[in-house]
């Protein structure tokens, strides 16, 4: 009996012995799987980085090839047995509807992109005599120069020019220019004796100045810098709509913020001025001045009434707006202008009726930089996307909505810019054609509105136009960019 006993202890230990050797055999299986796992997620990361700094490295140096990867990480340490790299160039662009990697098409000109594939096989750090697989990590970098811009745009409402009016003008009268209204360039073509300019500021408010340094120095008011251009005109005409708002009139500035003229430091004020005068854009100054007194507009206008029930805005003569764009920072999503904006509010703080209002808009135009194309680090092209309207109007209608009718057909126009039109601040013209639309919708037939567009530009008439000009562009810095 003892005998019997003893024997199922024995075989019971033996049985325990296999369970518990079956037990830490499968938990330091599971150990060595869970450390290899992290161990390959680790060096995933750190190739994954490596990698990325090898598509900036081949963007910047111009040495796109796999062996100078393979170069690059080897001197980091990695071991590269086994390792696939692949490198290409192409051209990722930010206007493709497609997200991601699909953003960077390989082979494709303008190439302004580069992207670095490797293929690492998964190594067993643990229990490498026990474990085999043939997994292997994918990683990919793309990147890309960055690509810079700034855009001016200005507005009008109409220019004749061309067509059958231009003909008929060049023979009645012999005028071969064009008649524009409601133009941005009519606020800045005007031009100014700038010592004339300065000796009529010193007199006017009496500053006393010994040197023109020291007008430029003295603080002055917009409206005195508006009254001494007037003098300084070198046609000796009146300047056209310059005199500006009565609010905007005694806002200080100091003109030697806008202008530095070596040869004006020790010249002594109200003396000859010699057979060359110093000639400059009075109306550029005019508003040089006016954006630094915090105001850009011929005209501004602000009214409150009614204990605050209702109140007036009104906007005439907007100059020339400048907007920045770049790839990898924050950008505007557009530059707008126009030539009259009026804004009417009433009981915008009652419940009841929810606010009452009417929007005015004459010689309006919107635009955005869509892509600078790069080649490697040369600017190749310069795409710009704008639209523009003769008129709109919108009425605001409290609790029935918003009503809103528009003089454009609201279709987008692709403006381009090359190398030579960047560098030689070309002026483009562009306009979206006219229509009739209430509420985005059109209201006439496009058929209709287009004929009648087409007939008024074969007339030399240009409703709602818009120039643009690029002042700068670059591909500078590398960046990545996935």
């Amino acid at each position: 009996m003892v005998t019997h006993l003893q024997m199922i202890a024995s075989e019971s230990r033996g049985a325990l012995a296999a369970q518990f050797a079956l037990f830490f055999g499968c938990a330091a299986m599971f150990v060595a799987v869970l450390a290899n796992i992290s161990m390959a997620y680790l060096e995933k990361r750190r190739m994954q980085g490596a990698a990325d700094l090898a598509a900036l490295e081949l963007i910047s140096s111009g040495e796109v090839t796999p062996e100078r990867v393979r170069t690059l990480l080897l001197a980091q340490g990695f071991d590269l047995e086994g390792v696939s790299i692949a490198v290409t160039t192409g051209n990722y662009s930010t206007t493709r509807a497609s997200t991601g990697y699909a953003r960077y098409q390989a082979n494709t000109s303008p190439a302004n992109a580069v992207r670095v594939d490797v293929a690492v096989p998964v190594r067993e750090h643990v229990a490498s005599g026990w474990l085999r697989n043939d997994n292997r990590m994918d990683i990919s970098a793309v990147a890309r120069v960055e690509a810079t811009a700034e855009l001016a745009m200005g507005s009008r409402l109409l220019r004749l020019e061309g067509g059958l009016s231009g003909e008929i003008l060049s023979a009645a009268l012999g005028y071969e220019g064009a008649i524009k209204a409601m133009d941005y360039e009519q606020l800045l073509d005007v031009q100014v004796s700038l010592l004339d300019f300065l000796d009529a500021l010193d007199t006017d408010l009496d500053l006393q100045a010994v040197t023109y340094q020291e007008v430029l120095d003295s603080e002055v008011t917009l409206g005195a810098v508006a009254a001494a251009l007037q003098v300084a005109r070198t046609d000796g005409l009146a300047l056209p709509g310059f005199a500006v708002a009565p609010e905007l009139a005694g806002r200080p500035l100091t003109l030697g913020d806008l202008i530095h003229h070596d040869g004006l430091a020790y010249a002594p004020a109200h003396s000859p001025h010699g057979p060359e005068p110093i000639v400059v854009d009075g109306g550029r100054l005019l508003f040089a001045s006016a954006a630094l007194a915090d105001g850009d507009r011929q005209i501004s206008l602000e009214i409150e009434g009614a204990s605050g029930l209702a109140t007036l805005e009104l906007r005439i003569g907007e100059v020339a707006q400048l907007m920045s764009w770049n790839l990898s920072g924050e950008k505007e999503d557009a530059l707008q202008t126009a030539q009259t904006r009026l804004r009417l509010a009433a009981l915008e703080d009652t419940a009841l009726l929810g606010g009452l209002g009417i929007e005015v808009n004459l010689a309006s135009a919107t635009a955005e930089i869509a892509d600078v194309v790069c080649s490697a680090r040369t600017v190749q092209r310069v795409d710009v996307e704008v639209t523009t309207s003769p008129s709109s109007l919108a009425l605001e209608l409290g609790l029935l909505g918003r009503l809103s009718l528009d003089l454009s057909d609201s279709e987008v126009q692709t403006v381009s810019f090359s190398p030579d039109e960047i560098a030689a601040r070309t002026v483009k013209q562009a306009r979206s054609g006219l229509g009739v639309n209430v509420n985005d919708a059109p209201l006439l037939a496009r058929g209709i509105t287009r004929a009648v567009d087409t007939l008024l530009v074969d007339l030399g008439l240009h409703l709602g136009e818009a120039d643009l000009w690029v002042t700068g562009a670059s591909c500078n810095r590398p960046v990545l960019v996935l």
